[in-house]
């Protein structure tokens, strides 16, 4: 029955849509025919309640009540981007004006915080509205696939950014695609691993402290390190390519652009193109992609800023220059005597409740003199989709909301920065990217390698 309305919706939905483009309606009797039979057999069902349920609907007037009003979104764009100045504005005044109107310049900042705090609130939508295409989605696949799944959301009330909202649909349904595709078994290959027939798919939305985690969870098979690797050098991608792949970063193989573990190309799958759009999608949007597996199934979870236009953020400063890192990206700030720096196996290194966390000099990695040799040592503490980074640092300078801009046109080719700001000075600032100053670190400092994966 479920099959049936949904056909019979797609095809009026079809219909309504050609008399729109070429005032022709499509033939839709066969599909009457079917509805007709189908609902004589249903007349011998009880339909009151549902008939109750409907005039219970009908009568209640807080169903009718309009409490919104319709806003163009370039009107918000604009908004928004006036609030940012402002923002900037405030900062400046504030440390230009003298002592004496340090009050007007506190109140002014609260001012301009509630300023930008409701034209953030201004430009959220529910993500019910952009996700529930996801059950019909995740139905006809599984359909397609011959495999019996569950799909359950959790967390779609939260309302997130409209340009955040309209860029996250795509990167999940890659995501949903993989898990139909690739996480869930066949019904008979989950009996012989003694597994419940119906498998699980879960989409969970939480917010965390300014950001948003999105997660898509199966309770299929753990992801097989050496079979992929396999099908990697299958499929012509070098030894080069996969030596530094380990079960812990595992997910920089399966983003390779035209990686995909299906032997052939699909409606579904097999193009290659699925996680390395959501993982280039996460990283335009400011945010990450990250994976967890255990013998439970796979956890692809895309951290993300709720408001795209302002962030916040952690300014740094290296040689007389300041940078800033995403909040998201921050898990802790250190200061350790120099003495704590190890370097015996050729990476430097500092040892964080009992791990060892690799160390990447940002006045090395961009060509300026080294520092006049200090007691201690000032390290931000990274996380990104490789892992904890530690990243050496003149100065911790403090926190703030940044209005983010883009990067220069001379720069635009660096993938160490995601984006620009203009700080409360005046001065403007470079958004690093921590996955990328990640994978310098590792470029930087792994020996190459001698054998074939």
């Amino acid at each position: 029955m479920v099959t049936l309305c949904l056909s019979s919706l797609d095809r009026a939905e079809a219909s309504f849509a050609s008399i729109t483009k070429n005032r022709k309606e499509l033939p839709c009797g066969d599909v009457a025919t079917t509805l007709r039979a189908a609902l004589l057999t249903a007349a011998k069902t009880p339909a009151a309640a549902a008939a109750g349920a409907q005039a219970q609907a009908e009568d209640d007037p807080s169903l009718t009540q309009v409490d919104f009003i319709r806003v163009n979104t370039d009107t918000v764009d604009a908004l928004t981007n006036l609030a940012g100045e402002f923002a900037l504005f405030a900062q400046r005044l504030k440390t230009l004006a003298p002592p004496a109107l340090a009050p007007q310049c506190e109140q002014l900042q609260k001012l301009v915080n509630d300023l930008a705090f409701f034209t953030g609130e201004v430009r959220l939508v529910p993500l019910e509205q952009a996700f529930a295409r996801f059950p019909r989605l995740v139905r006809d696949l599984a359909q397609t696939q011959k495999k019996d799944i569950r799909f359950d959301m959790s967390g779609t009330d939260v309302e997130l950014d409209k340009t955040l909202v309209d860029h996250l649909a795509s990167p999940l349904i890659h995501l949903l695609r993989n898990a139909v595709d690739h996480g869930i078994e066949t019904p008979e290959e989950r009996a012989a691993k003694q597994k419940p027939k119906e498998g699980s798919i879960r989409l969970t939305v939480e917010r965390q402290q300014g950001f948003v985690r999105v997660t898509v969870a199966d309770d299929g098979a753990p992801l097989d390190l050496a079979a992929l690797k396999k099908i990697g050098k299958a499929k012509g991608f070098t030894d080069e390519q996969m030596a530094h792949i380990t079960q812990e970063n595992i997910l920089d193989l399966l983003s390779l652009p035209g990686f995909s573990s299906s032997a052939t190309v699909s409606d579904v799958s097999g193009r290659g193109v699925g996680l390395s759009a959501v993982r280039e999608a996460a990283k335009t949007l400011g945010g990450q992609l990250t994976l967890a597996q255990d013998a439970n199934g796979k956890r692809f979870t895309l951290s993300l800023p709720l408001q795209l236009s302002i962030i916040p953020a952690m300014i740094i400063g290296v040689a007389g220059e300041s940078y800033a890192l995403p909040l998201v990206h921050v898990r802790r700030l250190l200061l350790l005597p120099r003495t704590e720096i190890k370097g015996e196996l050729g990476t430097p290194a500092v040892i964080v409740s009992g791990t060892d966390v690799p160390l990447l000099d940002l006045r090395s990695l961009f060509g300026l003199p080294a520092a006049t040799p200090s007691s201690h040592v000032s390290i931000v503490l990274t996380e990104s989709d490789r892992g904890t980074t530690g990243l050496l640092v003149d100065r911790v300078e403090g926190k703030a909301e940044l209005a983010v801009k883009p990067v220069p046109e001379a720069l635009r080719t660096c993938p160490l920065y995601t984006g620009s700001a203009i700080l409360g000075s005046g001065r403007v600032a470079l958004i690093l990217d921590a996955g990328n100053l990640a994978r310098e670190q590792e470029r930087r400092f792994s020996p190459p390698s001698t054998s074939h994966a």
